[in-house]
């Protein structure tokens, strides 16, 4: 068998691990983002000052998330940095977190559909908690 001389370009099976709790908080954004979408389609009001205040919140929030997937996944290519992919993994976690609690307490999200709030707010943490148990021991 041939030697690999360039180990930078390789994933090893530890880095595989890693990119798979990072792939589901990639697929946790692009749910929030969809989620938000329709809930600011189906019970966003402009009728008054507060409610597009509470509109504004979340659009801030999820402007960022685009941005910060981008460099979780560039970290994710070798030659790899645990450190980064928690750094990063964190990142969107938090803009992940700060959007949905910002949808889930307004006008936006009756509590009748609150249970996608919840359910993305635990996929983010599962998600995460992945992250940080499979990058602590290597970073």
């Amino acid at each position: 068998m041939e030697e690999r001389r360039n180990r930078d370009t390789y994933c090893i099976e530890a880095d595989r691990e890693v990119m798979a709790p990072c792939l589901g908080l990639i697929k946790a954004s692009k749910a929030c983002l969809k989620e938000v979408s329709e809930a600011v389609k189906n019970h966003g009001k402009v009728s008054e000052q507060e409610y597009i205040a509470q509109m504004d919140d979340p659009a801030d929030c999820s402007s960022e998330i685009s941005p910060s997937i981008d460099e979780l996944v560039l970290c994710l290519y070798p030659p790899r940095n645990y450190i980064a992919d928690q750094f990063n993994a964190a990142k969107v976690a938090s803009l992940l977190k700060k959007t949905l609690d910002r949808v889930g307490m307004s006008h936006m999200c009756p509590e009748s559909e609150n249970s996608w709030v919840q359910f993305l707010n635990r996929a983010v943490d599962h998600n995460m908690d992945k992250v940080k148990e499979l990058t602590a021991a290597s970073a």
